[in-house]
Order: C-alpha cells, then sequence, then structure tokens
C-alpha cells in the first residue's frame, strides 16, 4: 500500500504572447515537480508544452479557431507499478496535439431580450496512445467530464496522462439575455472518438466511443437569484447518471445557498446523493461571515459536517476563523472537530 506523498517542488509556469500581425498568439506550459514516498512510487517529472494558436472571424460571424502543441515529458521514477513488476527507469515522452473548432453564434433582438443561438463543433487530432505504462499517474486519477471540459484538448485534469487519438466534438448553445441584466442559458454537447480503444476507466462517460451527453443550464432572473442545473446523461439509455443543483437567494447582506449532488454507481464509487446548506452575510465591506451543513441522503446517510466561519478581508491582509466538525469516517481517517485560525 502506497502512503501519501510528499510533493516539493512543484513549480507551474504559463505564458501567452501578444497576438502577432496575422493575430496568432505563442504559448508556453512549463511545469516541475518532485514527488516522494518513503513506500512506493517516486518520481521526478519536467515537462514543457510550447504552443501556437489563432482565431478568425469570417464576414458570416462564424468563428474559427486552431491550436497546435507538443508536450513533451521526462520522468524519472522509482518502484512505479507495470504489468512485469515494479520497475525504476527514465522514461520520456513526446506527445502532438491539434485541435479547430468552429462556433457560429445567431442573435436576434427581440423587445428588450436578446437570444442566442450558437452550433458549437471541433475536431481534435493526436497520435493513438500516449501513456507508458512506467509513467505513473499522480495528477489524473479525478475524471470530471462535463461541459467545461468537453471541448478541451485533454480532458484528463492533470499531465501525467494525455488524451491521444482523434475525436470530433459537437454541442450547442442558447440563451436569452435582458436589458436589466437577467439571463438564461443552455449549453448540451457530446464527443465522439475514431477508435475503440481510451485511456479512460469505466463510469467516467468517456468510457465508450460515443461519450454522455453533458449539459449545463443557468438561470439567472436578477442579481439576487441564480439556479444552476448541471448534468450528465448515458448515451444509451439517456438515464442521468451525474446531477447537480445549486441554487443562491438574497442579497449578500443574507445570501442562503443550497446545494444537491447525486452520482449513480457507475461513476467509479457507489451511490452518492448530498445536500449542502449555506447561510452567508456580507457584514461590513470587510467582514463577512457562514454556516454550513452537508447531509448524505442515500440509505445509510446522515450529516457529514458542519461548521462556521468568519472572515475579514482588505487589500493587504485576510483574516479567517473556521470552525468544522466532520463525522465521515474511512480506515484511519477518525471524526474531526478543528478550529482552524489562517
Amino acid at each position: 500500500q502506497e502512503e501519501t506523498p510528499v510533493v516539493l517542488p512543484n513549480l507551474e509556469y504559463s505564458y501567452i504572447s501578444p497576438p502577432g500581425s496575422f493575430g496568432g498568439m505563442t504559448t508556453l506550459d512549463a511545469d516541475l515537480r518532485a514527488l516522494t514516498r518513503e513506500k512506493g512510487a517516486t518520481s521526478q517529472r519536467i515537462s514543457l508544452t510550447p504552443g501556437w494558436q489563432i482565431s478568425n472571424t469570417d464576414s458570416l460571424g462564424s468563428i474559427t479557431s486552431f491550436r497546435t502543441s507538443v508536450q513533451g515529458d521526462l520522468y524519472n521514477v522509482n518502484d512505479v507499478s507495470t504489468p512485469n513488476g515494479l520497475k525504476d527507469a527514465v522514461v520520456g515522452r513526446i506527445f502532438p496535439q491539434a485541435i479547430v473548432s468552429w462556433r457560429y453564434p445567431w442573435i436576434r433582438r427581440s423587445g428588450p431580450n436578446s437570444q442566442l443561438l450558437e452550433p458549437l463543433l471541433a475536431l481534435v487530432l493526436a497520435p493513438n496512445g500516449g501513456n507508458p505504462d512506467k509513467i505513473p499517474d499522480e495528477d489524473s486519477q479525478s475524471i470530471a467530464f462535463d461541459e467545461t471540459n468537453l471541448f478541451a484538448a485533454n480532458r484528463f485534469s492533470g499531465t501525467d496522462r494525455v488524451e491521444g487519438g482523434q475525436r470530433i466534438v459537437y454541442g450547442m448553445r442558447t440563451g436569452v439575455f435582458g436589458e436589466l441584466g437577467g439571463n438564461s442559458t443552455l449549453t448540451v454537447g457530446q464527443s465522439f472518438r475514431f477508435r475503440k480503444s481510451n485511456p479512460f476507466p469505466l463510469g467516467t462517460g468517456l468510457e465508450d466511443q460515443l461519450s454522455d451527453i453533458v449539459a449545463n443550464l443557468q438561470i439567472k432572473p436578477n442579481r439576487f437569484t441564480s439556479l444552476l442545473y448541471k448534468t450528465r446523461f448515458d448515451h444509451d439509455s439517456l438515464r442521468a447518471r451525474r446531477t447537480e443543483i445549486s441554487s443562491a437567494v438574497g442579497p449578500p447582506a443574507l445570501n442562503l445557498n443550497l446545494n444537491y449532488v447525486f452520482f449513480d454507481r457507475t461513476s467509479g464509487f457507489a451511490d452518492r446523493e448530498e445536500v449542502t446548506a449555506a447561510v452567508k452575510s456580507k457584514l461590513t465591506n470587510q467582514w463577512s461571515a457562514q454556516i454550513q451543513t452537508q447531509r448524505d441522503l442515500t440509505t445509510e446517510g446522515g450529516t457529514l459536517s458542519y461548521g462556521g466561519s468568519l472572515v475579514y478581508e482588505c487589500d493587504c491582509m485576510n483574516f479567517e476563523l473556521v470552525y468544522a466538525r466532520t463525522f465521515t469516517t474511512d480506515r484511519d481517517i477518525p471524526r474531526v472537530e478543528s478550529l482552524t485560525l489562517r
């Protein structure tokens, strides 16, 4: 059993150049990480990803964007688990990728409102594979597939895993926008992979050639009320595999937040259904307070946590006093009651 790692140092750098004469921009993402365990896999990683991107709006109003990049990684690993046992190695990876995206926003004025209809399309090209057994997965194990990363070049959360292969992504965004600031938007999309093989585990919504359908509905009738509904539908049965509902009501002086989340058992763990409620109050320009509670709604559920916080913020200092009590236990993780000053 591997121990919790120590990550030191962990340095990240990102650069985007000003637009050139034709509007193209050069990018660079760099990463340096050393991960150490007394028992289990250890690794040191250097990653460099230079890229170039450009966007063009034609005379009809459609917007075409192009981005290409080459990710270069060098790993020094010890005791990494492979199908042939534990290995020590120095391993490298060169992974080129290109993405062409297109969108065509249609806008119509109707009285005090503006209506939006925008088809979305993208083609992602990359070599197949790209994840050698000797490169350990330390930062890409959590995969949350939704509308925010539907059109991303790499839908893994980190650098250790890359998404090889070719795929097409398509979707639609629509919305209504009022003159007084109220608006409602809906985004729906899906992707199709040209090859059956893929690097994603079962339950992520990306394990098949045809991905699950993701959707996001946001309703903000005024600045004091908002509702967010996010879901992921199974591409065969159209059954909801994930549902998230968030609502916020009230001015900053007294704001009520209510959040509901549901994941079915195919998402990599047992059924999960929870609700979180919080009351927030901005007492002054600098002082704010909050109380919240979280409850498990499954059959053997109950209160998972509750607590509160008092926060002071100004231009030169943040001060936070947090009380929390958690009731979740897992092996050597006990229930915790804590008072934290930060």
